[in-house]
């Protein structure tokens, strides 16, 4: 067993012990431990400076973690030879873009002034997401896998989708597919109870279990902002990319 598999393996059994879907809780760490990298390393790794400038920056959900990791000075030298870029392409901006241009420019990835790669924090939790998945599927495949996978919160339904686009097997399928069957019909029982007591008929009924169901349902069905890989659309009309 090498050392990274043996630290999935141990981050996963962690996380499916805890509240909310496991993948969530492991991909927000490694959030905030790219954002660290970013700032620490920022400050004198050119690969780093340079990645940051090719994507313009963070997008807006990871540039509010990096202001919420409060590591001003990296931040400001990152950013500074981001708006460096800006300022040369501004500069370099056409008045008037010849007509055949004009198409081009209203697609996201070529807009005016748009980066030349990703996010560097999006790529990285992409690839993060990868490796729990496989993980996740590993651990469902070995002996206890399906009882520790269903004594869990369970999985969010957008790290769902990626679990089961990564599952290889019908086995492990029907695993995914049976847990989150039982998981999710039981959180619909409790938005169910909880909106029945919204009624003046039952609203001096004492709260129980379904109090926050409402608050479980958003975070089960939409998972957890700025942790799911999202393919980049293109808004010309008609595209996508």
């Amino acid at each position: 067993m090498t050392s990274e598999r043996h630290t999935v393996e141990h981050d996963l059994h962690e996380a499916l012990g805890g509240a909310g879907c496991a993948l969530c809780a492991l991909l927000a760490r490694s959030v905030r431990r790219a954002i660290d990298a970013l700032t620490y390393e920022g400050v004198t790794d050119v690969d780093v400076r340079a990645e940051i400038r090719a994507a313009r920056g963070l997008c807006a959900t990871h540039g509010v973690a990096l202001r919420q990791a409060r590591q001003a000075f990296g931040a400001a030298l990152a950013y500074r030879a981001v708006l460096g870029e800006v300022l040369r392409d501004l500069a370099a901006l056409p008045a008037e873009p010849p007509r055949g241009l004009r198409r081009i420019w209203r697609g996201a990835r070529r807009a005016p002034l748009a980066g030349r790669r990703a996010c560097p924090v999006c790529d990285h939790i992409g690839e993060m997401q990868r490796i729990y998945c496989e993980g996740l599927i590993q651990t469902l495949q070995r002996p206890g896998g399906r009882e520790q996978l269903a004594a869990s919160a369970g999985l969010c339904l957008p790290h769902l989708r990626a679990s089961l686009a990564s599952a290889g097997d019908a086995a492990t399928i029907a695993t995914l597919r049976s847990v989150h069957l039982a998981r999710y019909t039981l959180l619909a029982d409790e938005l169910d109870e909880f909106i029945r007591k919204r009624d003046y008929r039952f609203a001096r009924e004492p709260s129980g279990s379904e109090r926050d169901s409402w608050v479980r349902a958003i975070e089960a069905l939409s998972g957890t902002p700025g942790l799911h890989p999202a393919a980049v659309v293109d808004s010309s009309p008609g595209g996508t990319s």
